[in-house]
Order: C-alpha cells, then structure tokens, then sequence
C-alpha cells in the first residue's frame, strides 16, 4: 500500500473534539468558513477546510452562484483557472482539467451529493443545462487525481454539487427565468421536518421546467448554413432528498432534449424535417440513492447504501435527404423523398451497493473506508437506418450491441489521516478495483503531506493515481465492415482494453496574509499511459496507446475579500508532450486567465464583471492530418447583477450578460473530430463551431 502524506493544519481546531460527520452531511451555513476557510467533502469523504483537504480544491457558494450571474454548470467551469470548456459536435458543453481532452466529457467525475453521476454507455458527465444551478448550495471543485475515493472517471478532476438539505429548508422558493433565444425557466423548491426536531429529520423536493431556441448558431462544423439559427433544448428535472434519522433517501428525474450542431439545414426540406419540436437527442434518466448510516459506538460510523441509476437516450437525425422525380402509374410526374433516417438507442442500468466507513481510532487520527460491487447493464445500444426514409429498417444494425451485456466491477479503499505535529498532516491511502469484464485489476494509491508553518501559510505536495476504465462503448460495440467502402464505418469495440492511468505530483502554497487576501499557486505534473485511442489501420477498433504524454504547467490566483469587495485575478499554463514522437500535444489552450471584480454600492446589491481570456491553441501540432488553423486568442467580458428586495418574502433578483462585446470566437474541435475524413478524402467537418454571442439572462426568485 502506498502512503499518501498530506499536509494540513487544524488552526486550533482539535480532532479529538471533532464530531463524527457522515461523509456527505454539510455542515450548517455559519460552519461553512473556519478562518475565512471553507468545507469541502469531496477530497476525504467527510468535512474538513479546504486548507486541509489533500487535493487542490475549489468550492463555489449559492449565493457567489448568482452574485456571478452562472446559469449553468458549464459557465462555472470556465470561470475557474485551468479548465477549459468547450463543445462537442452533438452539442454538448466539455469541461478538460488541465489540458486533459475528453470528448466524451468522462476524464472527470460528477457527483450529486457525492453519488457518482455519468450514463453506462459513455460515462458521460452533463454539465449544461440538464443540472439546476438553483438547487445548488455550493459547488466543489478538485483539480488533480480522485480515484483514490471514487474509482474510475476521477482522472484529471472531480465535482462535487451539494444540494440543498432538508436542515438547509425553512420553507421554499419559486424562481422565474427568462433571456435571450426565446429561453424561459421556472423552479419551485420547498422542504421543511417531519416532526418537531429537525435535526431527526425531513425532506426537500424541487421541480424545474425550461425551453430555448438555443444559442442561435449560423453554422455547424459541416460548414453549412443554418437557416434557423437556432439550437433548440428543453427539459423537465425533479428531485427528492429525505432524512429520517441515519436513514438518507435521493431521488431525481431527468428529462432533457436538444439538437446536433452538425445536422445541417440549409435548405427548405431540412426545415421541413428538422422543426423545433424535432429534437435529435433526448435523455431520459432517473438517479436513486439511499445511504443508513448507523453508530454502533461513539468513533466509528457505518453506512450501508444502494444505488441504481437508468439512461434511456434515443436520438433521431436524416443524413443526404434529397428530392426525387418519378412518374405514378397514371404517368403523372411525383416526387419522392430520399435519404436515410437514423434512429439510435443508448439504453443502459447501474446498480452499484456497498458499505462506507469512518473510524476515530486515536487523537488526530481519522481513518474511512469501504467496499463495494458495481454492475452496469448495457440493455439496448444500437443505430437502425431507414433508407430512402422507408419503415422498414436495415437489419442487423451495423452499430449495436449484442444481447443483454453488462460490465461488473469490485472495489475496496481505505485512507488514514494522521496529525502528526500541530504543524504536519500525514495522510495514506489506496483502492483496488478489479473489473470482471474487461479482466484488469487496479490499484489507485494517494500520497502527500501538508505543512503549515505559520498562520498564514500552507504548502501541500500531492501524489495520486487515476484511472479511466474502458467505457460499455469501448468495450461491447459491435461494427459490420462496409463492403462497399472496405472498412469499418465507426471504430470497433476492443474486450481487451485495459483503463487509462495517469500519475500526477502536485505542489501548492497558499500564502494569507490577512483574513482579506490571500494567494494560491500549484505546480503540477501528469504522465498519462495507456490512452485509449483509434487504430489508424484496418480493423479499425480502439486500442491503448503506450506512449505516455507529459504535461506540466501552474496555475495562481489571488483573491480579495471585504464586506463589500470580492476581487480576483487567476492565470494558468499548461504544456503536454508525447513522448514517443516529442511532439507537442495541445488539448486545451496553453494560457488561461481570468479576472473578476464583485462589488456592494449599495446594502443588498452586488455587482459582477468577470474578464475571461484564452490563449492561441496551436491546434497544428497536436493535430496536424486536420490541415485545421490554430485558434486565435480571444478575450471576453460578462457582467452580473444580483440584489435582495425588502419584502415580506425575501425576494432575489439577478441579471446576467454573457459576452458583453458581442466577441466573435469559435470552439475548436477536438483532436479526433479534427481527423475525421470522408471517403474521398475531404475533412468530414470543415468547420469548427461558431460560438455564442451576446446574450442576457433575468431571474427573479421570491421565498415562501
């Protein structure tokens, strides 16, 4: 077992007087800053500052949420310091930690609540519109290495999304929603006890309703006019959290629709079959989580839980639509339609159970374990095409998965915590995960150690290992050989892929000198192995890619904080390399940098502006086959306004402006997009999406 030292100081806090905390309980409002310092769960599994976490943490509050004027997960993202958000051609928005590219959005994990979130198919992990920022108490945010915890997908980052608690909800609020592309939302959140002690118990329900015409792109990466210009998604979301002593109970519903970016509709007929309500990607998903902590003595606390989460996504697009003329037998001239019809399935189950543990065996010493099962069952994964948009489908599906598969995994952590000095935190820690699919076994060891020589400064240097398992699409696809153009139309499954690795050593010192500022810079270095990647050659199937690639870089940030001034001021460098070629390797922009200022003129308003800058993305050296230009530079500006009303109902406003200047960018896409070709050899998407412009956002939010 390899030892994670990890050094932390406890500010006078003892922890032999701290009490036993269940991994996922948040602690009350006025607990949230010990010394300016807030609490995070993600790092360790149970509440501790993010000073002594041993991860490079960041957490986002509710109400710097709206203060900000962030309306989706993604926005958060991309205004903090090394990571990079871009889109995907369906569509999607993609968050990269650090220059570590994933264009299945599966290199980092999210959590709700601390329960894993990602579908069985892709592992895919949602950060638009599909999570409601306005159930959210904070957001926590690791940069760096959490499979130590959580397994796989907590490669490069973790995010964690507290939600409101049922000790969180005196009663409730409804918040309205309206802005730019015709979007409007609604929210209505309440919660309260189920009995006279809250403490014992409650619960906390919410139901939120949206609908846009979308971002209003004028082309796509296929470089054809969009007639539209528009991108339309809705959805319906739903949650329940309930609290009955140490029994814990989280339900949500997900219903969530919108279009490719790559559907072109450029002329009548593509309108005709592409109207608003002809969404081409829908997901229907259900999460459900029950936790029973029990204390069977006063330093040790036992949860048992269970998990299932269901995916259903179909989509429906049409591919080379056109107009024929022929005659009727009467010999009168017609028309028919041509084309393909494509209607795809991704159907898939998780279940997952197990046993968490906390123990305070001695003074300063906290130790938390567990060991569990996970099963993903891979129903139904399959595109069935209607030629010339007939009923009657081409059989067998040339994309599919056989039968009822499925992808079984075992696992088991443990990680000690160990005060050594008033000064020094030791902290150990290691998980075994062996797949029964794909026939690996894994370990993920944490190492570090964590040193505060004065009040006002703190050093941690950080090891750890990540992995990310091969995915159910990696895995079990089967793809027919086309024999017309002697090759597989999509890459093929590979059953003897082995997961992803990826080793990182990080250094970080934080320096306040007074409760007002303070300053935080991270150096760090990753070697990532066994990239999972495409063979060039026939059989085209996915393959490991042994050559490792090294990227290094740093990060610093400096805040400053008063009654009435939130200011700071980040800047980050990334630089990758492989190692086989000595190519340079760009998955992200090198230079990132942010500023923002939040100021209060007056009692109850605060005020945002917040300057986002990215850097030239040589995109020539990480994918040269594209014949693609580098990304040029850019520089946006957003403002914010969030106030509270005196009413009898407290009463929120916010307003949001995205892209203030109306800049004109575009989202580059990604190494393996970039190298798609058709058959006669022409880059299959000319293009790289053009990003959104200006846009404005209104909310008001009142209590009941």
């Amino acid at each position: 077992m390899l030892l994670t030292l990890n050094l932390t100081v406890f500010l006078g806090v003892s922890w032999a007087q701290a009490p036993v905390v269940n991994p996922f309980d948040e602690p009350e409002e006025a607990d949230l800053f010990t010394l300016d310092e807030r609490m995070v769960t993600a790092a360790s599994r149970y509440a501790q500052t993010t000073r002594e976490a041993p991860a490079i943490v960041t957490v986002v509050s509710d109400a710097e949420i709206r203060r900000r004027g962030f309306t989706s997960l993604a926005e958060l993202l991309r205004s903090l310091t090394g990571i990079h958000v871009t889109r995907s051609f369906e569509g999607r928005s993609l968050a990269w930690f650090r220059g570590i590219i994933a264009t299945d959005n599966n290199k980092f994990l999210l959590m709700v609540d601390g329960v894993p979130w990602y579908d069985g198919v892709y592992n895919h992990a949602w950060i638009d519109e599909y999570i409601p920022l306005a159930v959210i108490k904070q957001v926590e945010v690791i940069k760096g290495p959490g499979s130590v915890m959580y397994g796989t997908n907590a490669f490069s980052g973790v995010i964690n999304l507290v939600t409101y608690s049922p000790q969180d909800m005196e009663s409730g609020f409804v918040r309205a929603e309206g802005g730019s592309n015709h979007f409007r939302a609604a929210t209505v959140m309440g919660g309260g006890s189920l009995g006279a002690d809250k403490s014992k118990g409650g619960f906390v329900s919410w139901a939120r309703a949206y609908d846009s015409n979308g971002d209003g792109l004028e082309s796509n990466p296929k470089g054809e006019r969009n007639v539209r210009g528009e991108r339309p998604y809705r959805g319906l979301n739903a949650g329940l959290r309930l609290k009955a002593g140490g029994f814990e109970l989280h339900f949500d519903h997900i219903d969530h629709a919108h279009t490719y970016y790559t559907n072109e509709q450029n002329d009548l007929l593509d309108v005709l079959l592409q109207t608003e309500d002809a969404f081409n990607l829908a997901y229907h998903n259900d999460y459900l989580f029950a936790r029973w902590s029990l204390r069977p003595g006063s330093e040790l606390t036992l949860a048992p839980f269970i998990l299932f989460q269901e995916h259903d996504n179909p989509g429906l697009y049409a591919y080379d639509l056109g107009v024929d003329g022929v005659n009727d037998e009467s010999g009168q001239e017609a028309f028919n339609l041509t084309g393909t019809l494509v209607k795809t399935e991704k159907h898939s189950r998780r279940y997952s159970t197990g046993l968490e543990l906390e123990v305070r065996p001695a003074y300063a010493n906290v130790v938390v374990a567990g060991l569990g099962a996970e099963r993903i069952e891979v129903l139904e994964v399959q595109d069935i095409e209607y030629p010339d948009l007939s009923g009657v489908p081409t059989s067998p599906s040339a994309f599919q998965v056989s039968g009822n598969a499925t992808i079984s995994n075992l696992y088991a952590y443990v990680q000690d915590t160990w005060t050594a000095r008033g000064w020094l935190e030791l902290v150990g820690g290691i998980r075994a995960d062996l797949n029964l699919t794909a026939d690996y076994f894994f370990t993920s060891p944490r190492a570090g150690v964590l040193i505060v020589p004065t009040t006002t400064f703190s050093t941690k240097l950080l090891y750890g290992r990540a992995f990310r398992a091969p995915t159910a699409r990696e895995l079990l696809v089967q793809v027919a050989f086309d024999e017309e153009d002697g090759d597989y139309p999509y890459t093929n499954a590979n059953s003897s892929l082995n997961p992803e690795v990826i080793d990182t050593l990080e250094l970080e010192g934080t320096w306040s000198p007074s409760q007002m500022g303070t300053l935080r810079a991270t150096v760090f270095s990753s070697l990532v192995r066994q990239t999972i990647d495409k063979r060039d050659t026939t059989p085209n199937e996915y393959i490991n890619k042994h050559s490792g690639t090294q990227i290094a870089g740093g990060e610093a940030e400096w805040r400053w904080q008063t009654s009435t001034l939130d200011t700071s001021l980040a800047y980050s460098l990334m630089m990758g390399r492989d190692q086989e070629t000595g190519f340079a390797v760009y998955g992200a922009p090198i230079q990132l940098a942010d500023a923002r200022v939040s100021f209060s003129p007056l009692r109850g308003l605060w005020v945002s502006v917040l300057s986002e800058f990215v850097g030239p993305q040589p995109r020539s050296q990480w994918t040269p086959d594209s014949r693609r230009p580098d990304g040029e530079m850019y520089t946006l500006l957003h403002a914010g306004l969030s106030t509270h009303l005196p009413s009898k109902n407290q009463t929120r406003l916010d307003f949001r402006c995205r892209n203030l200047l109306d800049t004109e960018y575009e989202y580059l896409l990604s190494v393996d997009r970039s190298n798609d070709v058709t058959s006669s050899g022409e880059a299959k998407y000319p293009r790289d999406l053009e990003a959104e412009g200006r846009s404005f956002h209104l909310g008001i939010e009142v209590d009941f």
